[in-house]
């Protein structure tokens, strides 16, 4: 099934009774208003996220926040440009120029519209969510982080997944940035973050012995380190929509 163009969407959906493309993702279509005309928009889902709308002059790319190889994979399939992440940072092209991906970025008229003008700021979040990540896995080890309660920070204990779809819904990545900034290191962070992003049952126990007893850890130190080091990096780089 080829779909990189208005017209292929359009023919796939007003002519096949499958709405189910690949796994997890749809072919749909919406009614959208530009300019006080309303137009048909063909639109690929990925779960719960139009990663890709198809309208009569344009073509709009979203991740959704979720920056993983399988949005990439899916951007790729069905659209006639190709994405490359390098270090972090996702590369869109058209085989004639090569800009900055974000989100609400579009194709019209031959070219590229509202795309990021600087990785800058980006490279920079990613410096920064490392170095978080690292003092906030120290804190933890050395003892000093008590267990979630409701003194934490509200966001971190609030659950923005949808049950049902197991998409992030309207996620306030702000709170995440301040954390960083003010190295705060919150408890329910690495709940959230394990929940999202799981970690062995030696991980999980090293995380039991400590908020029980609050006392070193001989066994699964190493493997604790590293599992809880991976899942908290990337829930900070997904909450914050950069690529994990």
């Amino acid at each position: 099934m080829i779909i990189k163009t208005y017209e292929q969407a359009k023919n796939v959906f007003e002519n096949s009774k499958k709405r189910k493309i690949t796994n997890n993702t749809y072919l749909a279509k919406i009614v959208c208003d530009e300019a006080g005309k309303q137009k048909n928009v063909y639109v690929i889902k990925l779960h719960d996220t139009d990663i890709i709308q198809f309208w009569p002059n344009k073509t709009v790319l979203n991740s959704g926040n979720y920056r993983t190889s399988t949005t990439k994979e899916r951007l790729n399939t069905f659209t006639p440009f190709t994405i490359n992440q390098v270090k972090g940072i996702w590369y869109i092209t058209d085989y004639i120029s090569t800009v900055i991906f974000q989100n609400g970025i579009y194709f019209k008229n031959g070219k590229f519209h509202n795309f990021a003008k600087s990785n800058k700021s980006s490279l920079e979040l990613r410096k920064k969510i490392k170095q978080y990540v690292k003092d906030y896995i120290a804190e933890f080890f050395a003892g000093k982080m008590l267990y979630p309660g409701p003194g934490d920070c509200f966001y971190c204990q609030f659950d923005f997944t949808n049950q049902k779809t197991g998409k992030i819904e309207n996620p306030n990545t702000e709170h995440i940035i301040s954390h960083i900034k003010e190295k705060y290191y919150v408890p329910s962070l690495l709940v959230k973050a394990i929940k999202d992003f799981p970690v062995s049952i030696a991980a999980q126990s090293v995380i039991a012995h400590f908020w029980s007893s609050g006392q070193d850890c001989e066994f699964f130190y190493d493997i604790a380190k590293r599992q809880l080091e991976s899942s908290l990096k990337r829930y900070c780089y997904r909450m914050t929509g950069t690529a994990s």
